[in-house]
């Protein structure tokens, strides 16, 4: 499971269009096109979680990942690299939840996602409440 910040009003215009959506972020989600490869493999779906960026301890919605698309950096040409998802389903989660109900796998050692969590995305365990 990852979970992800974005804009409320961006995540609330997709809801309201269908649920499916692309994001392109200039960081790169190494181990993406691996992750969902694996949950495809295995026959399960791969959740995001994302947090609103304005008030950034509060679980907002989630959705299933569908496409995982990373472009490594490349800095003898000047380029960062860049990661580029699509998901479906994009569900509210009511009420929302907090960062401390995250599971962050850190190197296989798991703990709880800090409130003050300061990147922009973590893997997590998939919590109950979804």
């Amino acid at each position: 499971m990852r979970f992800h910040i974005k804009r409320r009003t961006f995540l609330d215009r997709i809801a309201a269009t269908g649920g499916t959506g692309t994001i392109k972020e200039k960081k790169p989600w190494v181990d993406g096109t691996t992750r969902l490869a694996d949950a495809e493999r295995d026959g399960v779906r791969l959740p995001i979680i994302f947090s609103d960026s304005a008030y950034e301890s509060a679980l907002i919605y989630w959705a299933i990942l569908t496409d995982v698309a990373y472009e490594p950096a490349e800095p003898e040409f000047g380029r960062n690299g860049s990661t580029t998802y699509s998901f479906t389903e994009l569900k509210r989660i009511s009420p929302p939840r907090r960062l401390d109900e995250l599971t962050l796998w850190n190197k296989g050692k798991p703990r709880p996602l800090s409130l003050r969590y300061q990147r922009n995305y973590a893997i997590c365990l998939t919590p109950d409440f979804l």
